[in-house]
């Protein structure tokens, strides 16, 4: 399957990435305890879950699951994803979503140090997520991706910016990654829903030009293409090798102000 990606991700590290380019390749080769599915949060790395009483202690139970190498994907490998994040000197670019864990925001803030944060390993399988107050929309937080300390603290700050500096425990394994041109993945026969992947290889072209992409498209070098020019609506619709799905993106827009202006 060859598919565009409309800009270089800057990094695939994902506890600084901010871009939906690197968004895009970590959602496919790494798997997050719960996946967005068309709306419907899922869950993903783990089987299911369990609330406390008072609603603040949420217990994840992990799929049998693996790393592209072999090695189990634990709970210790979320428990460390939370972790760094929380770390002050990462710079976790979503940090203010996390504030909902136990002392996360104290421990960002350097007030706490990481080992009170409300995370704990149970055993290799569950994980313990604790709450500073009631959070009934928590999964919408909790899709963050695992990461393996081993591998992380064997690269450094390198982790991320080669295919070969990561492992991989989703649907994909990023292959290679030639910069500026294309990333390239295959099945992750170690995933454990391997048996619904259907795609043996993935080809993400990163072309930054919109009619170069519509050419490309045009000429068979895409396999498929969100288009917006209405011309080129028009003109891909008429061809009868290929099938128009018309659809509206719904958007979302924060405008804030600077309260330090007397205006405002």
């Amino acid at each position: 399957y060859n598919i565009n990606l409309s800009e270089e991700p800057a990094t695939l590290n994902h506890l600084i990435n901010a871009s939906v380019a690197g968004g895009t390749i970590l959602t496919n080769i790494l798997e997050p305890l719960v996946r967005n599915e068309w709306g419907e949060i899922v869950p993903a790395g783990c089987s299911d879950y369990e609330i406390s009483e008072d609603g603040l202690t949420w217990t994840f139970h992990l799929r049998e699951n693996y790393w592209n190498d072999g090695v189990q994907v634990t709970a210790q490998d979320y428990a460390y994803t939370l972790q760094m994040c929380a770390t002050p000197a990462t710079g976790y670019p979503y940090a203010a979503d996390m504030y909902v864990i136990k002392n996360f925001e104290a421990v960002v803030s350097g007030e706490m140090d990481v080992s009170e944060l409300g995370v704990n390993v149970v055993d290799d399988l569950t994980l313990e997520i604790e709450l500073s107050y009631v959070c009934p929309a928590l999964l919408n937080t909790v899709s963050f991706l695992p990461l393996r300390q081993d591998v992380y603290e064997e690269w450094g700050d390198r982790y991320g910016s080669e295919a070969e500096t990561m492992t991989c425990c989703g649907p994909f394994v990023l292959d290679e990654w030639t910069h500026n041109s294309t990333l390239k993945m295959s099945k992750n026969e170690q995933y454990w829903d391997a048996e619904t992947v259907k795609l043996e290889d993935v080809t993400y072209h990163i072309v930054t030009e919109e009619i170069a992409r519509y050419n490309m498209l045009d000429n068979g070098s895409l396999d498929s293409l969100s288009v917006s020019d209405v011309d080129y609506i028009a003109r891909f619709s008429a061809r009868e090798d290929l099938n128009a799905i018309h659809y509206s993106s719904a958007r979302t827009v924060m405008m804030v102000f600077n309260n330090e202006d007397p205006a405002f």
